[in-house]
């Protein structure tokens, strides 16, 4: 009889509604970080009419048999529809259930079928210290489309993380992951300085600010979710 040996690691994951453990593969080449982001990942479009007018980036997760979409609120602060494009041209429509403003982070749920995108489970990594730390997401940086990204943490607390990476109008709303595959936050902006020779202020694409998703934890992703159920059956009901 043979015996083959998997090599992995344990995770302990608790919050407010949950406590579970989850093995992840150790595989020389594997990162489940970058592959939960790269495979999670959606354009989120902006809608005038029929046509996109602006674009921005998110990640499909799901919760207690429930799809949902995390990306920034100002993505998603105006009063337009919202179109989510997967990396094969698959369009669906969308709803935002969720705007924390204060923190740029919203929740869109999706309505349609999913081709190719895979859902990731929404479990938060906690840990203040990130410092030095490799992360990942997957985004649609300026004219770039579903770009798998990395990058070092140059700062870290509980609401912010400084990543030394890339950024670029189009990647806010991309949920930065870490090497377990767990959530860190939300690509929200990038640096600017001030240009000493022209008197303005110039990007600096290479810091990336994110923040943190230990606010949206799934107790208040469960809410707006059973939410928008009672909200959805309550207005077929009136049909």
């Amino acid at each position: 009889m043979w015996l083959i040996l998997l090599a992995c690691q344990m995770f302990y994951y608790s919050d407010d509604e949950i406590a579970q453990v989850e093995m992840t593969p150790v595989v020389s080449g594997w990162n489940i970080g970058i592959h939960r982001a790269a495979a999670s990942t959606v354009k989120v479009l902006v809608m005038s009419g029929s046509d996109p007018v602006g674009h921005g980036s998110g990640n499909l997760f799901h919760y207690l048999g429930s799809l949902f979409i995390v990306t920034s609120a100002h993505v998603v602060d105006s009063n337009a529809d919202y179109m989510i494009e997967e990396q094969n041209g698959n369009t669906l429509t969308s709803k935002v259930i969720y705007n924390d403003f204060g923190n740029d982070i919203a929740i869109l749920k999706p309505y349609g079928e999913f081709k190719v995108t895979q859902p990731s489970p929404y479990l938060v990594n906690m840990q203040k210290d990130l410092k030095t730390k490799e992360l990942y997401y997957s985004g649609n940086p300026g004219e770039l489309e579903h770009v798998a990204i990395r990058g070092w943490v140059a700062d870290s607390d509980h609401y912010r993380v400084v990543l030394q990476s890339f950024g670029w109008p189009g990647a806010s709303g991309s949920v930065v992951f870490d090497s377990a595959g767990r959530v860190i936050g939300v690509v929200t902006a990038i640096s600017v300085a001030h240009n000493f020779y022209e008197g303005d202020t110039i990007p600096l694409s290479q810091i990336v600010l994110v923040n943190r998703l230990e606010v949206l934890p799934r107790k208040t992703v469960r809410e707006a979710l059973m939410n928008e159920k009672r909200n959805t059956e309550g207005r077929n009901s009136s049909q």
